[in-house]
């Protein structure tokens, strides 16, 4: 059995970083009628391959945090 990890990716609709939308794994995240968060599901990949980051403005230097939780 291949060891997989769950990822969550995020990043602003449209790659707008001013956008008002944020997408996770490539769909809006949002809340509902009653302002409840969805579930928040992650892909799941190959554990043995590494962490792709994908930066979103070169211009910026940001912390990142990634915990590398594989199953």
């Amino acid at each position: 059995m291949l060891a997989t990890r769950e990822e969550y990716h995020l990043a602003p609709k449209d790659g707008d970083l001013q956008s008002q939308q944020v997408l996770l794994n490539g769909h809006v995240l949002a809340t509902d009628a009653d302002g409840d968060i969805p579930e928040l599901e992650p892909v799941r990949v190959d554990g043995t391959q590494p962490v792709t980051v994908v930066r979103i403005n070169p211009g910026e230097r940001r912390s990142l945090f990634a915990c590398p939780c594989v199953k």
